[in-house]
């Protein structure tokens, strides 16, 4: 959840420390739940990099059944704290976002990219590069075509445009923050991984 937290920099949009932990929890584990490729880097024994999947059409999504308890449970704390809840509300309006860009993509994919992190002091060492190669090959090899990334300005969003992928569209958002208003743009990337 640290490495979470340095890319996301959870402090600029959530006030209170306890909501903050809350909200973390509640993003990794509902990230769980729909993924069904995982992989871990790792430097000088400390996660650095960490790249989440989904290809729907395969098996695996009910091993992680048994983190529904915790998600709904850490989903629920977020909204204890009433000082960081129209933060959070902003986080559902992300999520809206998303498939507002899916839709007026016109698309269909087989898979999603569903969530990829390298640590900003691991970045040029390759390990990003290995961990997206490894997910191509999975989904190579299990006949997953076309995959989808949602990413923001905010993000290393670089990294895909270096790697192949198109950016499709794009839509703005703002995020109500204890700070202020924070308007940052949302893209959809996608790439076709067989020809």
């Amino acid at each position: 959840t640290q490495l979470i937290d340095d890319a996301w920099n959870f402090d600029n949009y959530i006030k209170n420390k306890k909501c903050k932990y809350h909200c973390i929890r509640a993003f990794m584990l509902g990230t769980i739940l729909g993924q069904n490729y995982t992989q871990v880097a790792e430097m000088d024994k400390e996660v650095v990099g960490l790249i989440f999947g989904k290809a729907p059409k395969l098996k695996g999504f009910v091993k992680n059944f048994r983190h529904i308890p915790a998600a709904l449970y850490h989903g629920y704390m977020c909204y204890r704290y009433k000082e960081d809840r129209k933060m959070i509300k902003s986080f559902q309006g992300l999520l809206n976002v998303y498939k507002e860009l899916l839709k007026k993509s016109g698309e269909e994919f087989d898979g999603e990219l569903e969530f990829f992190i390298v640590h900003s002091k691991a970045r040029g060492k390759g390990i990003g590069k290995t961990l997206w190669q490894n997910y191509k090959k999975f989904c190579q090899e299990n006949g997953v075509n076309k995959i989808y990334v949602y990413t923001d300005e905010k993000c290393n969003f670089g990294f895909y445009d270096h790697n192949g992928f198109e950016r499709k569209l794009s839509m703005p958002i703002t995020f109500d923050t204890y700070k202020g208003k924070d308007t940052f743009n949302v893209f959809l990337y996608t790439k076709t991984l067989q020809d």
